[in-house]
């Protein structure tokens, strides 16, 4: 059996959601994501980045399928690699031709290749519906056209809904995952007669991908600075929730801050989110890298106020630190947004390498105390803060944290702490990353084991 998932955002997140799902389900699974950091899950859940030499390639899915078959798997889950609407209907019609269809959701983006509304990215979308198949899907605006193209193909269409994931479901994940994935991934592991129980303890222990938000504490005497990693969710619906999201975690910050970086090759996504931005509430944009004269004239032709912007060009980690700490504020978020590549690489790479960490603690037992909480992780090093989250109506600990420590300790609370007994609970200790649609971050494979899989050639 193959699962093809494709979709504009979410597909990296269903792709591991659902092979741990089947797997703790007893299905022998291998699974397979794409993007800037592709990688291999085995039946065990382990994990392998895939090194290309030559870009990305169609082709690669044979080797992939090829490489699953001697393993004699029950279930291969595979993520859609092509963009193109030609591609996208070789891979499924030529080369896949799988069994189970995905189609996350459909946004506006790839408006270059895949536009130019949304309607023709559905569209688009929809090549990758199986033959005679079944197709699993979350959109709800235009699911209308998913369902007549589908029926074209004589393909039975199952739509997911996410009202039935509750609060308490989510406190399974040690990052914030979106219930519109989490549903979507159940209905398909349910197809293949595994329970929601069991599904979701499969999910839970999910490797976090990649492509997750980070989140890093720059403290100085003055000025206490939240930097977000959110470069990843670069198309304008899946920015605005992010960003409107982060802010609800973070209601006290006292000024909020967009940074966003620009490419040249990607000047339409740019401008997208500029229109986007007249939308959100932020006290200054801060615009970075290599177009930022052309997106600072398209943002004064769209009435973004003058005196919010700042065109840095170019920018170091250090001297963009400096300019946002120059805001009347003691508190500040700041959230980078647009492109991971070229100079929002280089400003996540600052961040990652000198500033403070925060780190998640899950399953903590509802009356512990702030103090208890430091007094663990103090011995690993200097807490910075630790913030014990409440539900808003009755003020009841939601049983997680997040920790702020210097990164190198931080790592040694984590290394210690995770899956440790802590007052009769086991508790869920990583670093803090909040996930996004889909994008992944910069090439970093971290310690993952080799692997008897060839290197894939696209040439």
């Amino acid at each position: 059996m193959i699962i093809h998932i494709n979709g504009t955002r979410g597909k990296s997140s269903v792709t591991r959601l659902i092979a741990a799902g089947l797997r703790a389900g007893g299905k022998k699974t291998i699974a397979k994501t794409t993007g800037s950091a592709p990688a291999l899950i085995y039946e065990d859940g382990s994990e392998t980045p895939i090194i290309r030499h030559h870009g990305a390639n169609i082709k690669e899915q044979i080797k992939i399928i090829k490489f699953a078959a001697k393993k004699q798997i029950d279930i291969l889950v595979l993520e859609c690699m092509a963009v193109t609407p030609e591609y996208q209907w070789v891979t499924e019609h030529e080369i896949v031709r799988s069994n189970i269809g995905i189609i996350t959701n459909s946004r506006m983006d790839h408006l270059d290749v895949m536009g130019p509304g949304l309607k023709n990215v559905t569209r688009s979308l929809c090549n990758t519906i199986p033959k005679h198949g079944v197709l699993f899907t979350a959109e709800k605006k235009v699911f209308p056209i998913i369902q007549k193209e589908a029926k074209k193909v004589h393909c039975e269409i199952i739509q997911s809904e996410d009202s039935g994931i509750s609060n308490e479901d989510m406190k399974g994940f040690s990052y914030i995952e979106h219930k519109e994935n989490v549903a979507l991934s159940l209905k398909v592991c349910e197809h293949f007669g595994i329970d929601k129980k069991t599904a979701l303890e499969g999910m839970y222990t999910a490797q976090l991908d990649i492509g997750a938000m980070e989140i890093y504490l720059n403290k100085s005497k003055d000025t206490e600075l939240h930097f977000v990693h959110a470069f990843a969710a670069n198309d304008p619906e899946s920015t605005e929730f992010v960003i409107n999201s982060v802010k609800e975690l973070y209601p006290h910050t006292h000024a909020v801050a967009i940074v966003l970086s620009t490419r040249a090759d990607r000047i339409f996504r740019s401008k997208q989110l500029i229109r986007m931005l007249k939308e959100v509430d932020y006290d200054h944009l801060y615009l970075i890298g290599e177009q930022t004269n052309t997106i600072y004239s398209y943002a004064l032709s769209n009435k973004l106020d003058k005196n919010k912007i700042t065109n840095c060009g170019w920018i170091t980690g250090l001297k963009l630190t400096n300019c946002v700490v120059k805001l009347p504020a003691k508190e500040i978020l700041m959230l980078g947004i647009g492109n991971i590549g070229g100079n929002g690489g280089a400003i996540v790479n600052y961040y990652s390498e000198e500033m403070i960490m925060k780190i998640f603690v899950g399953n903590l037992p509802k009356d512990v105390e702030k103090k208890s909480l430091k007094a663990l992780l103090s011995d690993y090093g200097n807490v910075k803060a630790v913030n014990i989250l409440t539900y808003k109506i009755n003020g009841e600990s939601r049983a997680y944290a997040f920790v702020d420590m210097p990164k190198k300790e931080a790592w040694k609370a984590i290394t210690a702490l995770d899956n440790k007994e802590y007052f009769g609970n086991v508790l869920s200790v990583h670093q803090a990353r909040f996930r996004n649609h889909d994008r992944r971050g910069p090439d970093r494979h971290g310690g993952r084991r080799k692997t008897d899989l060839p290197e894939i050639k696209s040439n």
